[in-house]
């Protein structure tokens, strides 16, 4: 193939397919990978791009839980696996929820987020 101008060309007598490069594309998307079927396997990284997982939700109970709920990060539980982070738990302020499950999709590593968070209790 060669490169002519800021386009490629396939050059003369040859269709671009027959110069596209052969085997399974290695492609690493931010939420996911291209399996070498050229299908997307969202939500699940390659396991080496993915931080250790206690490491992970060290740093969603650092980052969001503490920060947003201080006088109830006690009662909430953050767990990270496999780049899906789950919240549970009850919190004072059921306003704060909606942010928490932002700021965890926003946490670098964290692939989804099921927020199961709740607010206070009924009297």
């Amino acid at each position: 193939m060669r490169r002519s101008g800021p386009s490629w060309s396939a050059g003369v007598g040859r269709t671009v397919p027959q110069c596209a490069p052969r085997g399974p594309p290695a492609a690493h998307g931010r939420r996911g990978t291209v399996s070498g079927h050229g299908h997307r396997q969202p939500g699940r990284p390659p396991e080496g791009l993915l931080p250790l997982r206690r490491d992970l939700t060290a740093k969603v109970r650092q980052s969001v839980v503490e920060r947003l709920f201080p006088l109830s990060h006690g009662s909430v539980e953050a767990t990270v696996s496999h780049g899906i982070a789950t919240l549970t738990g009850r919190v004072n302020d059921r306003d704060l929820i909606p942010m928490a499950e932002r700021l965890t999709h926003a946490v670098e590593g964290v692939v989804d987020v099921r927020c199961r968070l709740q607010g206070p209790a009924e009297p």
